[in-house]
């Protein structure tokens, strides 16, 4: 009787071992599916990169390269697109039936206009949607610029005090340059003093 209730008694904690063991299991499964499930796990990445980084005037050829990385899902296809910004054609490697898992390319060109050579600089992004192995994706590169060598154009206004002067009065004159870029009307500003001259007298 001992030793039948002893091999009960060690069945039973086999049994409940076992449980144990596919209760964890299926805790596993469901965890990894999740996780697998989760767009935070995809570790997906997208770099936008402009070049050349600098250009001299409207008129200049930019090139877009973007690099898409899947990270840990198969990207099946992604749609046709434009950047959001500049509205530049993008287009991309094809994909094979079996998808993508390894990292590839997408590109366009952009040739810079009047307004890109007065502020001296753009920048642009782009967003991606597609379909991926069991979902749909959506994520969006990294802001890039490009600037232009010397920066953007000036605006410069002079003006006098007092206007109009009376002959052989002392008259202020105050030049003022400033950016016409992304900071327009804050930088650069000269001269730092105010050159004054006195008016003549009409002689006779």
């Amino acid at each position: 009787m001992f030793v039948l209730d002893d091999v009960a008694a060690c069945g039973q904690r086999a049994a409940r071992l076992c449980l144990a063991l596919r209760t964890g299991l299926a805790i596993c499964i469901a965890l990894f599916c999740l996780l697998a499930s989760s767009p935070a796990a995809f570790s997906q990445s997208a770099t936008l990169t402009i070049s050349p980084a600098t250009y001299t005037s409207a008129g200049v050829t930019m090139t877009y390269s973007i690099r898409i990385t899947p990270g840990s899902v198969n990207i099946r296809s992604i749609n046709a697109t434009s950047s959001n910004i500049k509205g530049v054609p993008i287009t991309c490697d094809a994909i094979p039936p079996s998808g993508f898992v390894i990292p590839f390319n997408c590109r366009g060109s952009y040739v810079t206009t009047a307004t890109d050579n007065t502020t001296g600089q753009f920048g642009d992004n782009i967003r991606f949607t597609g379909t991926r192995t069991g979902g749909n994706f959506d994520f969006t590169t990294n802001y890039a610029t490009a600037t232009k060598q010397g920066g953007g154009g000036t605006s410069t206004t002079v003006s006098s005090s007092p206007n109009p002067a009376l002959p052989g009065e002392t008259v202020l004159i105050r030049a003022r340059v400033s950016s016409l870029g992304c900071d327009a009307g804050q930088a650069p500003v000269a001269p730092s003093r105010s050159p004054s001259v006195r008016s003549r007298r009409p002689s006779g």
